[in-house]
């Protein structure tokens, strides 16, 4: 009887434990609904192109991106704030001309559109953005100052990089026609001004920044002075020298003329000409220019400077002596040579 009992128990022990386990692998639960399994948040992720760094005036592309990718609008963040960026709720955030104030850490975060779930934070990308290579506006020829009429060659030059296919030149705020090489010559009359260029390659970076100003003026040619020692007249058998000077010294070399001919007279070409022994021949208007040592670039003419020169003359004094109205002496005459006209003195002893 005993046995019986305790058999029967066991055979309902194993029943309701059978029925348990049905009851888990369909998934039913005792009300008759069947739950659903919940998901984890998803990650954005954010890329950005150009990947290396960007220069300055070039377009950046940063993208954020979701799993699934529909259903969402995107927030994106910059630098340290927590407040997004005003921009649209895109999955794209577009900066069409980087500069220095764009340089930043950006992130981005998805938000479902139809219910209160945002997505986990994306990992923080960097963007650099380096300064544009630089230009500078040089001389090649001639070196200042600049004179009128003259025809000057600037040079554009840019330390990084080596192709630099053209290049492009303004004066003042004005770009110059016809002009895309890295030298340039201007000319005329009305060359003066403030110039600056700069270069586009083909590869990145396309452009360099554009030079400062180099101002170029236009400086009237000098007038030389001319001065002469000892000063007009001079006498025969001196020596004579004349001195032509021009402003700034050390650049010029020196002609000098005689009488408005324009035979160079033989001398030098120094600032000083030198009469060493002046004779009748000498007397005469004299002037002097001066040229350029580095270049065909004449000064004005000086103003002429007249030299007279005059003979010594032989002076013949006749001296008679009297005494109360009585010759004393024979006149005999006394011959010397000086720069005076004929003298007769008279000595009359009372």
């Amino acid at each position: 009887m005993e046995l019986c009992l305790l058999l029967v128990l066991s055979l309902c022990s194993y029943s309701g434990l059978a029925a348990a386990n049905d009851t888990q692998d369909t998934g039913t639960s005792e009300d008759g609904v069947t739950p659903k399994d919940s998901t984890a948040l998803p990650t954005a992720t954010v890329t950005i192109e150009p990947q290396s760094s960007v220069y300055v005036g070039e377009e950046v592309t940063l993208k954020c991106e979701i799993q699934p990718k529909s259903g969402w609008m995107y927030k994106w963040f910059k630098g340290s704030s927590s407040d997004h960026l005003s921009q649209p709720d895109t999955s794209t955030l577009t900066i069409t001309a980087a500069a220095k104030s764009d340089e930043s850490r950006y992130w981005c975060q998805g938000e479902m559109k139809d219910r209160a779930v945002s997505s986990l934070m994306s990992g923080h990308i960097y963007l650099a953005v380096k300064g544009l290579p630089t230009a500078a506006v040089t001389v090649e020829s001639p070196q200042p100052p600049f004179y009128p009429g003259e025809t000057v060659t600037l040079r554009c030059d840019i330390a990084e990089y080596t192709d630099w296919n053209q290049y492009f030149w303004y004066k003042g705020d004005k770009q110059i026609p016809d002009q895309n090489g890295k030298n340039i010559t201007i000319s005329g009359s009305n060359y003066a001004g403030q110039y600056r260029c700069k270069g586009w390659r083909g590869g990145r970076p396309r452009n360099s920044q554009r030079s400062a100003s180099f101002p170029i003026s236009v400086t009237a040619l000098p007038t030389p002075t001319l001065s002469v020692q000892p000063e007009s007249p001079v006498f025969t058998g001196e020596e004579v020298t004349l001195k032509c000077e021009i402003e700034p010294e050390g650049v010029w070399k020196y002609k000098w003329y005689k009488d408005w001919s324009k035979t160079l007279l033989p001398q030098l070409n120094t600032n000083k000409y030198t009469i060493t022994s002046a004779a009748e021949s000498n007397k005469g208007q004299y002037w002097c220019q001066g040229e350029r040592i580095d270049r065909p670039k004449a000064s004005h003419t000086s103003s002429t400077i007249n030299i007279g020169v005059k003979g010594k003359y032989c002076v013949h004094a006749c001296m008679h002596f009297y005494e109360r109205g009585r010759v004393l002496k024979d006149c005999f005459f006394y011959c010397f040579c000086a720069i005076l006209q004929l003298v007769t003195f008279e000595f009359v002893f009372e």
